[in-house]
């Protein structure tokens, strides 16, 4: 008995046929996957490279009841900012902030320094955040 191929319609008569579905979900899958890299590349590239950026450079607990905190800031465009700083004591409790309004200037690397007022002796001082002034 010679061997004869199937046809493609007794392939389809006998397994059932393709639905028609099957692209719309290469399709959909591809869009949502372009959507999703370009979303993530966009997040990433605005937050790479922010207006102000900031950390502690230095820190001196003066006394009881100061802390003397040194920032060191790095602005993009010179812009004008706010930064929040703040005392911490050996419990982990907050003894003292202060908001730092630093004026604009030119653009690039900044030291600037801020004297916190505690109402306890402080052995850290952090800083929460810098961000532009509006």
């Amino acid at each position: 008995m010679p061997a004869s191929t199937p046809t493609p319609d007794l392939v389809g008569e006998r397994y059932g046929r393709r639905g028609g579905h099957q692209r719309f979900w290469y399709v959909f899958s591809a869009v949502a996957i372009t959507i999703g890299v370009a979303w993530a590349w966009y997040a990433s590239s605005a937050q790479a490279n922010p207006e102000i950026a900031g950390q502690v450079y230095g820190y001196e607990v003066t006394s009881d009841t100061t802390t003397n905190v040194e920032l060191q800031l790095q602005r993009r465009d010179g812009v004008a900012a706010v930064c929040e700083v703040y005392a911490i004591a050996q419990d982990h409790s907050i003894v003292g902030e202060r908001r730092l309004n630093v004026p604009a200037g030119d653009p690039g690397s900044l030291r600037v320094s801020a004297e916190i007022r505690t109402e306890r002796r402080a052995v850290t001082g952090t800083l929460r955040s810098c961000e532009p002034a509006s």
